[in-house]
């Protein structure tokens, strides 16, 4: 696991520095993504157009079981006015067998929690890997 991280952070600087240097000069260097992970948090931001700073946007927060299955994802946007992270959605993860559900929720500033546009998303796996959205509930 721990080899895992540091080949995956290796390639993540490496993937920075390469656009940094192939962007700086683009006028578009906004429209670059830049990706970070630490532990179970992966933040997601842009390029600024100087080609040596950055600019957050989005973070997820991951949980999983003792099985390493995704249980939650839980995504939060960039409020640039306050410098802080908002809550922006939550994804449930139900894996079970053959199927596979996905509860979605968007997070209500008024009750401070995720309790807006609930959605159901229902897979079932017909193979080894494939899997076949079958089923939205709203």
């Amino acid at each position: 696991m721990k080899k895992t991280f540091v080949t995956k952070a290796i390639a993540a600087i490496f993937a920075t520095a390469m656009m940094s240097f192939t962007t700086a000069t683009e006028a578009g260097a906004q429209n670059t993504f830049v990706y970070g992970q630490d532990g179970n948090t992966m933040t997601v931001s842009t390029l600024n157009a100087d080609g040596l700073s950055i600019t957050p946007k989005l973070k997820y927060e991951y949980q999983y079981d003792a099985n390493g299955n995704l249980l939650e994802k839980k995504a939060y946007r960039w409020n640039k006015d306050n410098r802080s992270w908002q809550p922006a959605y939550l994804l449930n993860y139900l894996p079970g067998d053959g199927i596979y559900m996905i509860d979605y929720a968007e997070y209500d500033k008024a009750s401070g929690a995720f309790t807006q546009n609930i959605q159901t998303s229902i897979y079932y796996q017909q193979a080894e890997s494939d899997l076949l959205l079958t089923e939205v509930q709203r």
